[in-house]
């Protein structure tokens, strides 16, 4: 159990609330290396600012529906949507809604593309 004596170190988790408390999220670290938080929206409109990497958001349970800002900006993906860095990242929730964000600093190369 993590921070018991002689006890491996476990993951950081760190606890995100934003919007008064209407999206919380818990970020973790990939065994890679990369970063993701899984988290919940309640109904509401909701601006994220610019993204600063790249994000990977997938509704988990709900539906993600992307704000006025995002919609010509960003590439649909099954269940959500993929915000390269530099596009604005806006949702309408109409419904509570959980998800999943993987965040890439650099674009991940899909698995049928030949390596360069």
């Amino acid at each position: 159990m993590p921070g018991k004596e002689g006890a491996p170190e476990g993951p950081t988790i760190k606890h995100n609330v934003y919007e008064g408390g209407d999206v919380q999220s818990l970020g973790f670290q990939n065994a890679d290396g990369s970063e993701s938080t899984v988290g919940v929206l309640v109904p509401g409109e909701y601006d994220f600012g610019i993204a600063e990497r790249e994000e990977h958001v997938t509704a988990t349970t709900g539906k993600l529906q992307l704000g006025e800002k995002s919609k010509e900006t960003v590439r649909a993906i099954p269940n959500g949507f993929i915000f390269t860095k530099g596009t604005p990242i806006t949702f309408i929730i109409e419904e509570t809604t959980s998800y999943l964000c993987n965040y890439f600093e650099t674009p991940p190369v899909a698995k049928d593309s030949p390596a360069k």
